[in-house]
């Protein structure tokens, strides 16, 4: 069954003006955004002004020109909101929790081997929960083109 035409129109100026007001609170020209993005000028400006279907294809560079995660053009399109990139100074990462425990002069050899093993094993486990986080959002984001591409509202 085809897409709502007039839903597709509405979501894709939802996604115009989006776009338009970040490449403006960024402070980036079109052809800044345009260059960043590896879209012409006249793609870009297409995109801005709504007259134009964007590509699946062209999602990634929007995303990064914007400076938004991967998925929020399709999220957009699907009546969601874009997710900035976090772009803060991370928290100290587990090298420095290391290096703090090999120089301290407090603990015994048994001890930082003790702490050490429990870092890693914290670290560990981290990462395999990113690594879960990051497959699911995978699935979602799928599910979304999927639901795009065939008319059909996610749920």
């Amino acid at each position: 069954m085809p897409a709502d035409p007039i839903r597709l129109d509405e979501a894709r100026t939802r996604l115009a003006d989006l776009v338009t007001k970040r490449r403006q609170a960024l402070g980036l020209s079109v052809r800044a955004a345009a260059e960043a993005s590896g879209l012409s000028r006249i793609t870009w400006g297409a995109l801005e002004d709504g007259s134009r279907r964007t590509g699946d294809s062209k999602f990634a560079g929007i995303e990064r020109a914007l400076k938004w995660d991967s998925g929020s053009v399709a999220a957009i399109l699907n009546g969601g909101d874009p997710t900035p990139v976090m772009e803060d100074t991370p928290p100290p990462g587990p090298g420095d929790a290391l290096r703090k425990v090999m120089n301290s002069d407090d603990l015994t050899e048994t001890e930082k081997r003790q702490i050490i093993r429990l870092l890693v094993a914290e670290q560990l486990a981290e990462e395999q929960a990113r690594a879960a986080r990051e497959a699911a959002r995978a699935d979602e984001l799928i599910d979304m083109v999927r639901a795009l591409r065939s008319g059909v509202p996610e749920q």
